[in-house]
């Protein structure tokens, strides 16, 4: 049970909160956590937080990537870095840019921080077939390298490959997930 211990008056939730939860919900406050979906009021926000005494928090949101290309082969996926951070890949096979600030790790970019936790992409309510993958389907995966699922397509005639599947980050060795978020990858050819 969470033993409460120091009242935050500017915090999101106006309840009494350890001091390293609150110095989380603090940051949480801040930049890109000022979206609807992190606004003041939701609990769920709360449950999530994974702290690693800093405040940083492991943070998955859903997002639907699609990639288009005229010519060859369309490249389109999401690398988890070892940074914390995390990249879409494509339209190119080596064309990456980052999805956005604070994806994965909160307080990326932390060098090294992928060694302690790990990936995995489910099977349940998966679609489609990953041209890449870093690990088979529930298989965890530590993030002490880059990770990349990812899809591929190729045709003189047009059409486009999808995979969606649901995604979980947590500690190495725990066997359970801090967060998880569907993602799904779209090559599309012209």
């Amino acid at each position: 049970m969470l033993k409460l211990s120091k009242f935050d008056p500017h915090g999101p939730f106006g309840i009494m909160l350890p001091p390293s939860v609150g110095e989380a919900v603090r940051k949480m406050d801040t930049g890109r956590f000022k979206s609807p979906k992190y606004q003041r009021g939701n609990l769920n926000m709360l449950w999530a937080i994974f702290n690693d005494g800093d405040g940083a928090i492991v943070v998955m949101t859903n997002n639907t990537l699609s990639e288009t290309s005229g010519s060859g082969t369309t490249y389109c996926g999401i690398r988890w870095n070892s940074d914390g951070s995390c990249d879409r890949r494509g339209p190119g096979s080596t064309a990456y840019s980052q999805t956005h600030v604070g994806e994965w790790w909160s307080a990326e970019p932390d060098t090294g921080i992928g060694a302690g936790y790990q990936v995995r992409a489910l099977s349940a309510g998966k679609t489609g077939t990953w041209s890449t993958a870093a690990a088979s389907d529930n298989a965890w995966i530590s993030i002490t390298s880059d990770r990349l699922w990812g899809v591929q397509f190729s045709s003189k005639f047009g059409g486009s490959k999808t995979c969606s599947a649901t995604f979980e980050i947590g500690v190495l060795a725990a066997g359970s997930a801090d967060d998880s978020a569907v993602i799904s990858c779209t090559a599309i050819r012209t």
